[in-house]
């Protein structure tokens, strides 16, 4: 998650997500994902997700979980590019209508291509809660991380696409929390946030559940309007520097000894 409207990322643009890595992929601009009011819509921080998951080739062969999938974007560049199954969850009920649908677009797309991508199944829960008991060799989550005026979450509007709580954390520490016994050996998971959470504090609690973990992409990307919004407050609380115009995304990889 990021900011409605927030400015294109390098090294994928937001609106760019590809669906495979090789050459005889569809062109990279697609799939056209179809979104709705109150669903998140692809931004800076899913393209450097999508980005991340095919750059790393980490969904080939896999079983992958998508947590908190929105339009279905990053399990759809899961499906694109080799995953054995993906599914797919999130909290909002239109949001798990809008990515079913565009799953059954992307899978039309890309059988009229001679293309035969992983169905993606998309499931409506609060995190991990859909999938109890099961494991999977890769999770990938973009989960709300701006840091709010409160821990108290919407449950109801927008906000609740980006609103992470005081620190930013209550979400990303939930999957940190959970991925390990989600994943199989040898499982990877991947995660992105802003900088502003901490990724050090990310690293450490995914270790302090047995998980291997590191950095592997920086990103700087222009504030968008929410955290532009929230300057005075984040500057407040230390979490951004006085007058600064962009934010670090890092995408951790963690993994799960065999």
């Amino acid at each position: 998650m990021s900011d409605i409207a927030a400015a294109p990322a390098t090294p994928i643009p937001a609106d760019q997500i590809p669906a495979d890595p090789t050459p005889a992929a569809p062109n990279p601009a697609e799939p056209f994902l179809v979104s709705a009011p109150g669903v998140y819509r692809p931004q800076s921080d899913t393209g450097v997700l999508a980005g991340a998951i095919i750059g790393r080739a980490a969904a080939r062969g896999r079983d992958v979980l998508d947590l908190g999938t929105g339009t279905g974007a990053a399990a759809l560049a899961a499906a694109g590019s080799g995953a054995r199954s993906v599914t797919a969850v999130d909290l909002s009920r239109r949001a798990v209508g809008v990515a079913r649908l565009n799953a059954r677009l992307h899978g039309v797309r890309l059988h009229r291509a001679r293309l035969h991508p992983a169905r993606v199944r998309v499931h409506h829960g609060d995190l991990f809660a859909p999938v109890r008991g099961r494991r999977f060799g890769l999770i990938t989550a973009n989960p709300p991380y701006v840091p709010s005026a409160t821990d108290r979450l919407a449950r109801h509007r927008s906000s609740r696409s980006w609103d992470g709580g005081r620190d930013g954390r209550l979400l990303v520490d939930r999957i940190c929390d959970g991925a390990a016994e989600h994943l199989v050996p040898g499982g990877l998971l991947l995660l992105v946030h802003g900088g502003a959470c901490g990724a050090d504090r990310t690293l450490e609690r995914l270790a302090g559940h047995g998980l291997t973990a590191r950095v592997v992409e920086r990103v700087r990307i222009p504030l968008g309007p929410v955290m532009r919004a929230r300057a005075a407050l984040h500057e407040a609380r230390g979490l951004a520097e006085p007058g600064a115009v962009d934010e670090e995304l890092v995408v951790i990889e963690a993994s799960r000894a065999c």
